[in-house]
């Protein structure tokens, strides 16, 4: 349940206040760029 717009609790243990619905992103995206860069990845040694 998303914590209501006039709690200032800051333990509220529901979502974020927002007009989303349960399986939407809470938090900006503004870093989705990040994913679209080369990686670089290497065999793991054992």
């Amino acid at each position: 349940m998303p914590r209501p717009k006039n709690n200032t609790d800051a333990k509220w243990p529901g979502r974020k206040p927002g007009s989303y619905q349960w399986y939407e992103i809470q938090d900006a995206v503004d870093y989705w760029k990040e994913f679209e860069k080369t990686k670089i990845l290497w065999p793991r040694a054992f």
